[in-house]
């Protein structure tokens, strides 16, 4: 049957031949391959000895691990003169043995036995083995007169063509291939071979003669140098130095490692005691032992590290003192095929893993990108995906985009994986782990918040303490606040209670005064610990002894008496003190006739009352009463009275009393600081009354001057040595016997810086307010209609005009007058009055 195996070949350890010429064995290697052809190898020596007595045998190792013997047994001569000859082919393997017996009839020519010699013809063809059944093996008749051995060999000195061997001798295993897949079986035949002849006679050859073969052995030397030694005889059976096997072959594929050791042994046959040498030249060929003696095993190893693809071929001599057959060679060969070259492509990622962190409820973290590439040949077409609802995996380019999205996800781990698969890729589908980390959200930090932030006690020295006040304490921030409260004084305590702190003072010992401490609030983790409180604690000192309380009250003199001539315009004035017994108390008086004015409205005991009586409201004469009646504060005293009587006598008269007359009322003077002074003003006095007016001015300022000048006043400012500001004087006239003496003419100044803006006055006049207990006025001033603030002046007395100086241009101005009595009670806003200073 044809075989089966179709194991790729590209090297075929073809045959290996072991041919006997009349006792004389050579071995030899054929290695074939489509690509080198067929090559022999020498395999063996010859050994210059017969074998099997008078037979010869070529020995053949076929590619399928058969072992075929062809064995030409000597002929001999029929009656009829035919040559009569046996060939047996036998055929070994490893579990049968088949011989098949081929039978030529016997020569007639003639009975006498002769030596046997070579076989006629035996041609060994190493050409490219074909596939047959049964390895055949052919003898062809032999001729009567003459043999012609022809025979095809090749004997490179140093390497051979590149192969995949085979074991020579006996072997089990099929042959070494590389490549592409193919099958290879060698055929062996034995045919007629035309390549190289060579002739010899058929006349046998004595023993040891070394004359038949010449023609034969002159194209091996070695072998006839050795045929010849052999057949000179001695007397006693020679050493001779045995070596099996004769060769060796490894194989192995580059970049793959060694192949296993191998070993021959060294033995002997006849002869004293065997010391051999073995050497060897070949840098990738080592040996366990390079000498010994009789029965020995000798490793051989190979390194194909930094081999290229090959066939190495190297020899093992061995040589042994006093062996006839000395030296022995090993022949090792070395197939190193090339790695097989597979054409497929291969997934490359790059990373293999992605890890994302992130935050619960945070921003998805950003994308991971993966390469894809191919670490093989050819083409790489893939396809991703993902199995996990919180993962995307999206193809771009030859990479792959990888996302995450945090929607849902609470805090913790999760794996997932990306999927790329390839067809045809060698290492499809790979899987790229992704895991993410969910973070939980960060809790935010506490923060204390005090409420009151500050606390203030009252106590009297010596007396009982102050009520506890309480401080609420909070949370702002985030987690929990756990804190802690701590006071830093004597007399302060601060207790947590709950979520409060009971804040209380001490007044034992402390003198009267303002003490100062603090209360603090810490709390771990919170953005703003520590807070603190301020405390403050003021102690008035003890009070005095409770006075005795009075039993009455009385006023000295108990009545008041006014006698004036009718037309008197004079203000009378008049005082009676108020005392108490048994101690001080309070009072009041009320206010008895309009005609009647008195200061103060109400005191303690003892005090003095100060009244007035204004006689110009009663033209004719008569007598006119009124009563003043002061009201204890205690309830247990009782009232008292103290009259008052105004008496007119005669008739009126025509008024015969000068009056003050001013105008103007009122001097402004603006200046420039470090400048000149500006020019004087006047004023003029008139005798708005009766009678002769004499008057006298006088000033009240030292930057002022006011002189009299006839009937007017020149009134001149000083700017020396005066700053930029404003300044306020007053020029009095006053004029005995006149009504309404003296009478002040209010004047202002304003200083501005040297180059300072441009500035104004503006003056102000009023009717007079008719009260009899008319203190005085105030003036307001504004920007804007109805925005009053406090009062700019201030004037005592019945002056009914102002200069508001120093006024910025530019700006409209707003004003308003009010009236106040001697009590401090004021009027309500004068009508409103606004000017604008351009």
């Amino acid at each position: 049957m044809p075989r089966t195996d179709h194991r790729p070949t590209c090297f075929t350890f073809s045959e290996v031949f072991t041919l006997s010429l009349g006792g004389l064995v050579l071995s030899t290697a054929v290695l074939s391959s489509p690509a080198f052809g067929n090559h022999a190898v020498l395999a063996q020596d010859w050994t210059g000895a017969r074998q099997q007595g008078d037979r010869s045998l070529v020995r053949l190792v076929s590619d399928r691990d058969h072992r075929h013997s062809l064995i030409r047994r000597p002929s001999a001569k029929s009656s009829t003169g035919t040559e009569r000859s046996t060939d047996t082919l036998s055929e070994e393997t490893n579990t049968e043995k088949r011989s098949k017996t081929l039978l030529k009839r016997p020569s007639t020519t003639s009975t006498q036995k002769t030596r046997p010699v070579a076989p006629s013809q035996a041609t060994v063809t190493t050409s490219a083995p074909t596939v047959t059944t049964v390895p055949s093996s052919t003898v062809s008749p032999a001729p009567t007169q003459s043999t012609t051995t022809t025979q095809t060999r090749s004997m490179p000195s140093s390497s051979i063509s590149t192969v995949a061997p085979r074991s020579l001798l006996g072997s089990t295993t099929g042959g070494v291939t590389v490549g592409t897949a193919s099958t290879t079986t060698t055929t062996t035949s034995l045919t007629a071979a035309t390549s190289t002849t060579t002739s010899t006679s058929s006349t046998e050859t004595p023993k040891g003669s070394g004359r038949k073969f010449s023609q034969v052995l002159s194209q091996f030397p070695e072998v006839e140098e050795a045929v010849k030694t052999k057949g000179k005889g001695s007397n006693g059976p020679p050493q001779t130095l045995n070596v099996s096997p004769t060769a060796l072959v490894f194989s192995a594929t580059a970049g793959s490692g060694n192949p296993p050791s191998q070993a021959f042994s060294v033995s002997k046959s006849g002869g004293g005691p065997l010391s051999w040498t073995a050497s060897e030249n070949a840098a990738w060929l080592s040996l366990s032992s390079s000498s010994g003696g009789n029965n020995q095993t000798v490793s051989v190893s190979v390194n194909t590290s930094g081999l290229p693809a090959g066939i190495y071929s190297t020899p093992i001599t061995v040589s042994a003192s006093g062996a006839s057959n000395s030296p022995q060679t090993v022949l090792v060969s070395l197939a190193v095929n090339a790695a097989q070259v597979t054409v497929q492509p291969k997934i490359g990622l790059s990373p293999s893993s992605l890890a994302f962190t992130a935050t619960q409820g945070g921003a998805n973290p950003a994308n991971q990108t993966v390469a894809v590439t191919n670490t093989g040949t050819g083409t790489l077409t893939w396809t991703v995906a993902d199995n996990v609802n919180w993962l995307t995996a999206t193809q771009s380019g030859s990479s792959i985009v990888a996302g995450v999205n945090l929607s849902g996800l609470a805090a913790g781990t999760y794996n997932g994986a990306i999927t790329v698969s390839a067809s045809g890729a060698t290492n499809t589908p790979q899987t790229i782990p992704v895991s993410l980390t969910v973070a939980a959200a960060p809790v935010a930090s506490p923060t204390i918040a005090l409420s009151p932030t500050s606390l203030a006690f009252s106590g009297t020295q010596g007396g009982t303490n102050p009520a506890s006040k309480t401080v609420t304490v909070s949370n702002t921030g985030g987690g929990t606040l756990t804190w802690t409260a701590s006071d830093n004084a004597n007399w302060l305590t601060a207790t947590q209670s709950g979520s409060s702190i009971v804040a209380g003072v001490n007044l034992s010992g402390l003198a009267a005064g303002t003490y100062n401490g603090a209360i603090t609030v810490s709390a771990t983790g919170a953005t703003n610990t520590p807070q603190t409180i301020p405390v403050t604690l003021t102690v008035t000192a003890a009070p005095a002894p409770a006075p005795t309380p009075a039993s009455s009250i009385s006023a000295t003199p108990a009545s008041i008496s006014i006698t004036v001539p009718a037309g008197t315009t004079a203000v009378q004035e008049f005082t009676f003190d108020i005392n108490s017994s048994g101690g001080s108390t309070g009072w009041s008086i009320n206010d008895p006739a309009y005609w009647i004015l008195r200061d103060p409205s109400s005191g303690s005991t003892p005090s003095k009352m100060h009244g007035y009586v204004y006689p110009e409201f009663f033209k004719t004469a008569g007598t006119y009463s009124a009563t003043f009646t002061i009201t204890p504060s205690s309830s247990a005293i009782t009232p008292i009275s103290v009259p008052v009587t105004l008496t007119v006598t005669g008739s009126q008269t025509q008024p015969t009393q000068p009056s003050i007359g001013l105008s103007p009322t009122s001097l402004a003077f603006t200046g420039t600081q470090g400048g000149s002074n500006p020019s004087s003003k006047t004023i003029t006095v008139s005798n708005t009354g009766s009678g002769t007016l004499s008057w006298t001015v006088a000033d009240n300022a030292n930057w002022l001057t006011a002189t009299q000048s006839g009937s007017s006043i020149v009134a001149g400012v000083n700017l020396s040595g005066l700053a930029a500001g404003t300044y306020n004087g007053v020029i009095t006239v006053s004029a005995t016997g006149a009504t309404n003496t003296p009478q002040t003419i209010p004047v202002a100044l304003t200083v501005t810086a040297s180059g300072s803006t441009t500035t104004g006055s503006v003056t102000l006049t009023w009717n007079a307010n008719t009260e009899q207990d008319l203190g005085g006025y105030k003036i307001y001033r504004a920007t804007s209609s109805g925005a009053y603030g406090a009062p700019i002046a201030t004037i005592n007395g019945n002056v009914t005009s102002y200069v508001a100086s120093g006024l910025p241009t530019g700006t409209t101005y707003f004003f308003v007058v009010t009236a106040f009595d001697n009590s401090g009670n004021e009027s309500s806003y004068s009508n409103e009055v606004s000017k604008s200073l351009y």
